[in-house]
């Protein structure tokens, strides 16, 4: 299975996990006593089509959307007839459901927005035949593979440069002081400067190498493993789930699909000659 597929496969999975949560907490987010506060405008023709939910607002209209995303991803998941059409209708219901639940959007959120326009060209398996046709469905799976790309190791660029505008971070007390936040605490967070200063360290380190390191095949896998460790200690410790998940998605882009295949073959051989 190409690193394509599994990465499409894997928005769909997030995003029926996504609906699962908000038919769960439905009356909170869409019901009469919401906490949403709408207010209608026209901000253009083509803008507009991402504000339909928002604009006009119903909880019926709403668990439509969820609905209709739900089913559309399902269906994703086990047939590939539509997949240009049906890409774009999930993209679409997406940003709508995002959009009109904006007070609860995290940087994940508008993470998770970006891969969805750009996977709506991704293919699943090259086109080999010559035609116009399938030359042009190249060249946007092309397009879109580096967007998605070129969006990851900004985001840790761009994350690295504005933490060394920040003193906590430069002076190696950053954990330390997000750990006493309420919201990104619990019963686990390092309050100890002794853990703050080389977990402070060694998260500057890995978003300044990023960019370099996830394109050396020997040890880009190994380096990708210390930020799915990262990210799992930013969700169950700070709490951050949206974005961890989406950005664990999203190592899929760089990952060797085989040699994790590889791995999981030599694990499962090795653990039925020991029993």
């Amino acid at each position: 299975m190409s690193r394509i597929k599994v990465f499409k496969k894997s928005l769909y999975i997030l995003l029926l996990i996504k609906c699962l949560y908000w038919l769960i907490y439905y009356q909170t987010i869409f019901g009469p006593d919401s906490y949403l506060y709408l207010q209608s405008n026209n901000i253009g023709v083509i803008k507009n089509f991402a504000f339909i939910l928002y604009n006009h607002f119903t909880p019926l209209l709403a668990l439509i959307f969820i609905i209709n995303l739900a089913l559309i991803c399902l269906l994703r998941l086990i047939t590939a007839q539509l997949k240009i059409l049906l890409d774009i209708a999930i993209w679409f219901l997406t940003i709508n459901i995002h959009f009109l639940n904006y007070p609860a959007s995290t940087g994940g959120t508008y993470l998770l927005n970006i891969f969805l326009l750009f996977n709506t060209f991704l293919l699943e398996k090259n086109t080999s035949s010559q035609t116009k046709t399938n030359e042009w469905y190249n060249f946007l799976h092309n397009i879109s593979f580096l967007c998605l790309v070129f969006q990851v190791c900004w985001l840790y660029l761009a994350s690295f440069i504005a933490k060394l505008n920040d003193a906590f971070w430069i002076n190696g007390d950053a954990v330390n002081q997000i750990s006493r936040v309420y919201f990104y605490n619990s019963n686990f967070s390092p309050s100890s400067s002794i853990l703050s200063l080389p977990l402070t360290y060694i998260t500057l380190t890995y978003q300044a190498l990023f960019s370099i390191v996830v394109f050396i095949k020997p040890v880009k896998n190994y380096f990708l493993a210390i930020g799915i460790i990262m990210h799992i200690y930013i969700f169950f410790i700070m709490g951050i789930t949206e974005f961890s998940i989406t950005m664990i998605v999203a190592y899929l882009l760089f990952t060797d699909i085989k040699k994790i295949v590889f791995l999981r073959y030599v694990y499962t051989r090795t653990i039925k000659r020991i029993k």
